[in-house]
């Protein structure tokens, strides 16, 4: 039969328990295409998937496709380039080989970099399909990706050219692919797209449309940006950005759960702030009797800012000058001239009074706003879920059961107070009351299951004490008998809140399965 490989390549170390990493940006795709094909309806040829990543973690990457029951080939970058020095592409293999001796892969630019003109080489090796790991099987969509006549790519979704994410090669050597190649080598860089300058290449049609007919599809991650919202993390905060609480759950295997870790982007509000817009003349009367909640930022004609607190009657000039940030505002043109502010909102305000891209009118210009708590170091998952108030990704968390006596540390602004708190105890003080109430029952039955795992620990031990005892016959027998007719006494072995007695003895095989 047909065989039209399906390339995918990782550069870099697992995402499990990279913290600096999007949870599961490695495997998902691939597994997930795997077990697409594998349970669609077969076509006249086949699509044998192969992962390419470090020689080390070959072994590492082969276990977990195993774990998850799918047909996935894990080959090594490192024994591609050695097998190719002795080939047709010697000269090809060595660029590459030297190329990558010369870049950092601590930089996850350089990693882009390398991905790309890896895969170049790849199809020049080995034809086929190459995916990005950002590229997934398209939901409710069967996967064709048939062989094609010619070398053929994706388009660019920002300009006007041919594009790495999905590429296609038909042969070994085939010269369009060796002409984008040798063109690469010329300007080396991430996200050379001028290589594919050499040929005119067609596209497979823009991503969103025929695409999608293949079934496969485009996530974008978009990794090199965002560089504290990673691990599950990533997920928690896309799952709320656009509102499908789904997506974190399906990909909350690919990450550690209990990992902890600062996570300065949790800002969140503890008081109704709003955002208004206010028409010329600018006054202090006037701004103060704008909004209808005590604190608001307020933006006027001529790109400024001001701070108002009605309790203490302060009014304030914070900042001056054209920026994007007043692009969340309400404008002068909208009739409703005053909207709620998101805890977004705030943080955006703050990190553009912390980093201003103008002189402020005022010294202490980050001194002004709403109360409000942030992270400071040991964040986990499920705290950030339950500070968010995210009930449903509290209960997808629950179903892994995460350590719920993990303490993350907060600190409240303005005060600069420093609390350390449980995930349950987050939630009493933020007053969500549902979580609470979720975790408060999980951590009392949680309490309750260690209580009997212990007292059944403890009548193991007495057993086994009981049968190693070496007494002389008499006083044994003696024992024996009194053993038979009277309980155990509670003076000497009090188990939980009552005695421990010959009928509360249980097997080992059965004490031991409670435990589990």
């Amino acid at each position: 039969m047909n065989e039209q490989n399906v390339h995918y390549v990782w550069v870099g170390s697992p995402t499990k328990n990279d913290p600096l990493a999007v949870a599961g940006h490695d495997v998902a795709a691939p597994i997930k295409m795997a077990k697409q094909l594998q349970n669609q309806e077969k076509n006249d040829f086949t699509n044998p998937i192969k992962f390419w990543c470090w020689n080390q973690y070959v072994s590492y990457y082969q276990q977990q496709f195993d774990k998850k029951k799918v047909d996935v080939k894990v080959c090594s970058i490192e024994e591609l380039l050695k097998q190719e020095m002795t080939g047709d592409f010697v000269a090809a293999a060595q660029f590459v080989q030297e190329h990558m001796n010369k870049l950092s892969f601590e930089d996850i630019c350089n990693r882009v970099e390398f991905k790309d003109l890896f895969s170049l080489f790849l199809l020049l090796c080995q034809p086929g399909y190459f995916l990005d790991s950002n590229v997934f099987p398209a939901k409710g969509k069967s996967v064709y990706l048939p062989g094609e006549g010619t070398v053929i790519t994706a388009k660019s979704g920002f300009q006007n050219s041919n594009d790495f994410f999905m590429m296609y090669s038909p042969s070994r050597g085939h010269p369009d692919m060796l002409a984008i190649f040798t063109e690469w080598q010329k300007n080396p860089g991430m996200g050379n797209l001028s290589a594919f300058y050499a040929k005119k290449i067609p596209y497979f049609p823009h991503f969103g449309f025929e695409e999608e007919k293949r079934g496969v599809k485009k996530v974008s991650y978009k990794s090199y940006f965002n560089h504290d919202i990673r691990g599950l993390f990533y997920w928690l905060d896309m799952s709320q950005r656009i509102n499908v609480a789904e997506i974190f759950e399906e990909n909350l295997a690919y990450g550690d759960i209990n990992q902890q870790t600062s996570f300065p982007s949790s800002l969140r509000t503890l008081e109704a702030c709003q955002l208004c817009y206010l028409d010329d003349p600018v006054s202090p009367e006037a701004l103060l009797a704008l909004p209808d909640a005590n604190e608001a930022y307020i933006a006027a004609s001529n790109y400024r800012l001001y701070y108002i607190n009605k309790n203490n009657q302060t009014c304030v000039l914070i900042y001056q000058g054209c920026s994007t940030l007043f692009d969340i505002f309400p404008q002068f043109y909208n009739s409703d001239k005053i909207k709620s502010a998101t805890s977004r909102d705030i943080e955006r305000i703050i990190q553009a009074l912390q980093k201003p891209i103008h002189p402020l009118p005022v010294k202490n210009a980050t001194d002004y706003h709403p109360r409000y708590i942030v992270n400071v170091s040991n964040c986990t998952v499920l705290h950030h879920a339950v500070l968010i108030n995210g009930i449903q990704q509290v209960k997808s968390l629950l179903k892994y059961q995460p350590q719920l006596e993990l303490k993350a540390r907060y600190q409240i602004q303005p005060t600069g107070e420093i609390l350390e708190l449980t995930a349950k105890e987050l939630a009493d003080y933020l007053k969500h009351d549902e979580i609470a109430a979720l975790l408060a029952s999980l951590t009392e039955t949680k309490e309750k299951n260690s209580s009997l795992i212990k007292a059944n620990r403890h009548v193991i031990w007495f057993a086994s004490s009981k049968d190693n005892t070496t007494i002389d016959t008499q006083n044994k027998a003696a024992k024996a008998s009194k053993e038979v007719d009277e309980p155990c006494s509670e003076k000497s072995h009090p188990i939980g809140s009552g005695p421990a007695k010959e009928c509360d003895f249980i097997p080992r095989d059965k004490a031991l399965s409670t435990q589990m």
